[in-house]
């Protein structure tokens, strides 16, 4: 009974990531700004229950933990759908990071708790040492859920369950994604955290065309491009669950399901997410017509494919179609576009921050507060990070920090390769 309450409270963990409902906890400065204040999310009470489960099975017999769902080794793997034959490859690539002892997992292991450290110690940079013990417990937060998922894969979640809840949630934000771009306003989801949007207000993303501005869609993310990256998710999870799994799947879901996934996506005239969507769907079919026989792919295989090529092309073409001058608007990119602009800022900026503190940083957490000190006087929509994760980990945690933390990936990345040596398909896209 245990395990069950704790597969349901990850998998609504999972489904309400996206919602931003929150408690205020402290405000530092002058006025509201989201990365000067500490917060209690909605999700982080699931997260610290989940963990107490985890500590509760941790300490009990070994014997007593339950397989997780079977379904999510029953893959496509041959014209048969043998799931034993299946099994092994699956359970091989999903439990990659639970390989203990070896090496590389060692190194990977040692990276991030050498990366948890040197932040610990850049909070004696910190102008606001409380903001960046605040911000430390969110990253130990965090890695407590990698190491979740890494201990918890095939004993109490499986991949199959968190990627139909990652569908499931994607579709329910590209339906507010919709709602945003057809309303041009916020849905009245502020309880869900969603924010308050409306073309004419400061620091509101938009796309400008000849007609005025035309909002981009939020879902109840805190920024267009935050909602892209999980319907990017939420789309590939598709792919995996629709071609790859052994069951029949619904015809209506490649029809109903996908598109408003598409949809949602391209509501948010988030460039790079779209053109990684593009580029990811390219690779794909390049593979699946380079090395057809090297994969092993099937009649059943083939007709899935052909079906969601099918409602790519027609959900492209009717969105291209109605949201002509908005996509040629996002289509050429200008350096005094706004969003472009302040890019440049925030790179020119962290790079004259990480020269002045190279080796720790100005603090975890602190890099708004610190352009706040260099910006007096600019509009508070302005203060907020640089927009690049490596630049980031370089100015607020120092070089060294950043250095671990690429290792760290490296160590990963490089496991995952030669545990699965990319012989199925659908390893590229994990």
């Amino acid at each position: 009974m245990a395990i069950k309450i704790e597969r349901a409270i990850f998998y609504l963990f999972i489904f309400c990531i996206p919602f931003q409902t929150r408690a205020i906890l402290k405000i530092w400065g002058g006025g509201f700004n989201e990365w000067n204040a500490a917060f209690l999310y909605g999700t982080d009470v699931l997260l610290l229950t989940l963990f107490i489960f985890w500590l509760i099975r941790k300490n009990r017999p070994e014997t007593q933990e339950v397989t997780a769902d079977k379904s999510a080794i029953h893959l496509l793997e041959n014209s048969r759908g043998d799931s034993s034959r299946a099994k092994a490859p699956i359970e091989k690539l999903l439990l990659t990071a639970r390989s203990r002892g070896s090496r590389v997992g060692r190194m990977a292991d040692l990276s991030l708790l050498l990366f948890l450290a040197i932040s610990t110690f850049s909070i004696t940079q910190a102008d606001n040492k409380i903001l960046s013990f605040y911000n430390l417990l969110k990253l130990l937060e965090f890695v407590g859920l990698y190491y979740y998922i890494r201990t918890s894969l095939g004993k109490v979640i499986s991949i199959n369950g968190s990627f139909f809840v990652i569908i499931f949630s994607g579709f329910l934000q590209g339906f507010m994604a919709v709602g945003q771009s057809l309303l041009q306003q916020s849905l009245g989801l502020k309880w869900l955290g969603e924010s308050v949007l409306r073309t004419n207000f400061a620091g509101v993303a938009v796309v400008p065309t000849l007609a005025g501005k035309f909002l981009r869609a939020y879902g109840t993310f805190p920024h267009p491009n935050v909602l892209a990256a999980w319907l990017f998710l939420a789309t590939f999870a598709f792919y995996f669950w629709y071609l790859y799994t052994v069951r029949s799947r619904f015809v209506w879901t490649v029809f109903v399901v996908y598109p408003v996934l598409l949809w949602g996506l391209f509501s948010t005239f988030s460039r790079v997410a779209i053109g990684l969507l593009a580029v990811g769907v390219v690779v794909r079919l390049l593979a699946v017509l380079i090395k057809e026989k090297n994969y092993n792919l099937n009649t059943i295989f083939k007709r899935r494919l052909l079906l969601l090529s099918a409602s790519t092309c027609v959900a492209v073409f009717l969105f291209s179609f109605f949201y002509w001058p908005q996509v040629q608007s996002r289509i050429f990119v200008s350096g005094q576009e706004q969003a472009v602009s302040q890019r440049i800022l925030y790179t020119k900026l962290a790079g004259e921050m990480i020269l002045n503190k190279p080796w720790l940083g100005v603090g975890l957490g602190q890099f708004v507060n610190a352009m706040s000190v260099s910006f007096k006087n600019s509009p508070k929509y302005l203060y907020q990070p640089v927009h690049n994760i490596y630049l980031l980990v370089a100015n607020e945690v120092g070089i060294l920090g950043l250095a671990v933390f690429i290792l760290w990936l490296i160590a990963l990345v490089y496991q995952y390769k030669r545990n699965t040596g990319f012989s199925k398909l659908y390893h590229l896209s994990f």
